[in-house]
């Protein structure tokens, strides 16, 4: 079975038909609108259609930085005293 699927996203009145993977749908289609619906927004205030999408792109983009800081990994050297630890508490069990 073809895992491909052309489907139709409309972005600042302009229709898109991109060819993405099925289990992606649900996440292009709901970017599309996202940009979709920042563009409108800024279409209010902004006149060039070009400057309206280029501030969607950029609050966009710095809303996926932001969550991408929350969601930083732990840092290495706390999961390796953690780990550490783990191992201490083991050799110890161990040794009684």
């Amino acid at each position: 079975m073809d895992n491909k699927l052309t489907i139709t996203i409309r972005i600042a009145g302009k229709v898109f038909k991109p060819t993405i993977d099925r289990k992606s749908e649900e996440t292009v289609r709901k970017a599309a609108k996202m940009l979709d619906d920042k563009y409108s927004e800024y279409k209010l205030q902004v006149e060039d259609p070009f400057d309206c999408l280029a501030l969607s792109a950029l609050q966009t983009s710095i809303m996926l930085m932001n969550r991408n800081r929350e969601e930083l990994p732990v840092p290495v050297d706390r999961k390796l005293s953690d780990i550490e630890a783990l191992l201490t508490d083991c050799l110890e069990k161990e040794k009684k």
